[in-house]
C-alpha cells in the first residue's frame, strides 16, 4: 500500500482537508481509506476478469461499496466509543426520513455508484426522470443547484430517497444538527454554507470514498465522479 500516495489523496481532497485543518484528526481518516482500499481491490480484481459476467459485476460492486459503508460505520461506532469514555456528549443529528433539503445540491458519484444504481433505477421506472433531471442540472455548479431549487429524481412522492439502502457515500456522509437551517438555507439558496454538522460521518464516509477511488485507480479504473444523474443515465445506456 503506497500510504504517501494515498496521505496526498486525502490531504488534497477539499472536505477531508477542511475538517483537519478544523481540528479533526487526519490518523483515522488515513488509516480508514488504507483498510477500504486493501479489502476493496480483490473485488476490483473480479470485476475486471474478462469472465465475470454482468449479473457477478453488479453482485462484486455492490459487495465493494456495501463492504466501504460498513468499514466507515465501524470507524463511526469507534468514534462514539471514545467519546462516551472521555465523556464528550455526541451532537444529536437532525436528520430524518423526509427532509430533503441535502436532496437539493450537487452531488457526485464515482462511476462504480453509478453502475450500482443504474439497475434500481431501471427496477423503479426512473430512467427517464434521471436523463431528464441529468439535462437540468447535470452541468450547474454546486451553488447553482442550490439557487435552482431542483430536487433529486431519486425523491419519493413524501420526500423520502427511493434508493435509500444504496444511496452514494456522498448521500451517506451529508448529516445535519439543525433541520430548519437546512430549509432556510435551501430557500435562500446560500449553499448550505452556514449548516452545522457533525464533522465524524462526514469525514469517515468521504475517506471510504477515496480509499474506493485510490483501490480502483491503482488497477487503472475510471474514478472520475460526474453527477448523480448524469453518472446514473451514462450507465443506463450499458448493456445489462
Amino acid at each position: 500500500m503506497d500510504f504517501e500516495r494515498l496521505e496526498a489523496l486525502l490531504a488534497n481532497d477539499p472536505t477531508l482537508s477542511a475538517l483537519v485543518a478544523s481540528g479533526t484528526a487526519q490518523a483515522p481518516l488515513l488509516e480508514l481509506a488504507a483498510r477500504v482500499a486493501k479489502e476493496t481491490q480483490p473485488l476490483l480484481e473480479q470485476i475486471a476478469e474478462p469472465a465475470t459476467g454482468a449479473p457477478e459485476r453488479l453482485a462484486l460492486t455492490a459487495a465493494v461499496l456495501d463492504g466501504a459503508a460498513a468499514l466507515a460505520r465501524l470507524a463511526e461506532r469507534d468514534v462514539e466509543a471514545q467519546r462516551i469514555r472521555l465523556g464528550v456528549v455526541a451532537p444529536t443529528l437532525a436528520c430524518a426520513r423526509g427532509c430533503a433539503a441535502c436532496c437539493h445540491l450537487r452531488v457526485e458519484i464515482s462511476p462504480l455508484e453509478a453502475e450500482r444504481l443504474a439497475p434500481v433505477v431501471r427496477a423503479l421506472g426512473l430512467e427517464g426522470a434521471v436523463r431528464a433531471r441529468a439535462e437540468t442540472v447535470g452541468g450547474l455548479s454546486r451553488s447553482e443547484r442550490v439557487h435552482a431549487r431542483i430536487p433529486c429524481a431519486l425523491l419519493d412522492a413524501e420526500g423520502a430517497c427511493s434508493v435509500h439502502a444504496v444511496r452514494p457515500l456522498a448521500c451517506r456522509a451529508a448529516n445535519s444538527l439543525d433541520r430548519r437551517a437546512c430549509e432556510r438555507a435551501v430557500n435562500v439558496g446560500d449553499g448550505l454554507l452556514t449548516i452545522p454538522v457533525d464533522p465524524v460521518p462526514l469525514g469517515l464516509a468521504r475517506a471510504s470514498a477515496l480509499g474506493v477511488e485510490f483501490a480502483s485507480a491503482a488497477l487503472g479504473r475510471e474514478t472520475a465522479p460526474s453527477e448523480l444523474h448524469v453518472g446514473v443515465a451514462r450507465a443506463l445506456t450499458r448493456p445489462h
